[in-house]
């Protein structure tokens, strides 16, 4: 069974080992982290897509601030797209609605990443013409990490 058997060579197996490592495709990206979480994941906008969002948030300004929503008129449902009022900045952004519970409404803001609980009436529809752009962040997470039970992390930004 071993007679013709040949052990590879460790010269061999380093040089398979280095195409291995140059046939990855490395894409370094600037990107900006707009919100991490407590589980260690964290949301991040392209560099490189800053301007069109800058473009897309100053067109839903303009349209909101001409076109100001009727308190009520919109009934959010799960799972909706629809622009939502961030309670520390009073702007317009574009949201997901992920849960609708009475009078508070909890969306995920889907250029930032972030989440806030908010009235109702600080939901409204959004224009078909602010729906075709895709979402700005991505979410990420660190592999092969865990906190420990007992550690509570804090995260800040300067």
């Amino acid at each position: 069974r071993w007679k013709d058997y040949v052990e590879e060579d460790e010269e061999e197996e380093k040089k398979q080992e280095e195409d291995r490592v140059l046939e990855r495709n490395i894409d370094y990206q600037d990107v900006v982290i707009t919100e991490a979480t407590q589980e260690l994941h964290f949301y991040a906008q392209s560099v490189k897509e800053g301007p069109k969002l800058e473009t897309l948030m100053a067109k839903i300004e303009q349209e909101f601030s001409a076109n100001p929503p009727l308190a009520g008129a919109y009934n959010p449902k799960r799972g909706d797209i629809c622009a939502a009022k961030f309670p520390h900045d009073n702007l317009w952004y574009r949201a997901r609605v992920e849960k609708v519970s009475g009078p508070n409404v909890t969306v995920f803001y889907i250029d930032y990443g972030n989440r806030e609980i908010i009235n109702v009436t600080s939901c409204a529809s959004l224009p078909s013409s602010f729906t075709n752009d895709k979402p700005y962040v991505h979410e990420y997470a660190l592999a092969c990490t865990s906190l420990a039970k007992d550690v509570c992390i804090k995260f800040a930004f300067l």
